[in-house]
């Protein structure tokens, strides 16, 4: 027997600088970040497991879309990202694993 799960890309912009590194990111820059939550479908109701429309609309409310990450989040990598929205997310949804894209071809993956 498998599984289900949704899988859902959002993306938000925000700046952010990491402190105590040497290089480049130590600097305020931002990026165009683009997330994948994973969420487990338990069940289905006429096939759907969660509409997609209102899981993109549930959220894009927790998105840190145009805000300074370093106020919201204690040293703003890719990897403390993606815990960061695990936890916001999984408030609304079984959330599997989040993935965060930092750029095209980087991303931290985080998932319990």
């Amino acid at each position: 027997m498998g599984n289900r799960q949704l899988i859902i890309k959002r993306h938000f912009d925000a700046a952010h600088k990491l402190e105590n590194y040497k290089g480049d990111c130590a600097e305020l820059h931002g990026h165009r970040w683009e997330v994948e939550f994973h969420i487990k479908v338990e069940g289905l109701d006429n096939g759907i497991g969660f509409d997609f429309t209102d899981v993109k609309n549930d959220l894009d409310q927790i998105l840190p879309d145009h805000k300074y990450l370093n106020e919201i989040i204690s040293q703003p990598t890719a990897e403390n990202i993606a815990e960061y929205m695990f936890d916001e997310a999984a408030k609304l949804y079984p959330i599997s694993k989040v993935i965060v894209w930092e750029t095209p071809e980087c991303a931290a993956t985080f998932c319990r």
